[in-house]
């Protein structure tokens, strides 16, 4: 990951409290800033943003 994204995404989940691997934070941050407009700051709803896309990547089957 690029130094500047890397510091935004560890500001970012430092600030609002997320833990994770390098990946799984750096989801959360593009889905923060992707959604801000509808989610604002609203933690839960960034998290169940992330846990529906995972269940419908899961649900994905290839053919």
């Amino acid at each position: 990951m690029h130094t500047l994204t890397s510091k935004r995404v560890t500001k970012f989940a430092r600030d609002f409290g997320f833990e994770g691997s390098d990946s799984d934070l750096f989801e959360r941050y593009v889905a923060a800033n992707y959604l801000f407009q509808y989610l604002r700051d609203d933690v839960e709803s960034i998290e169940r943003s992330i846990s529906v896309a995972a269940k419908t990547k899961a649900s994905i089957s290839v053919q």
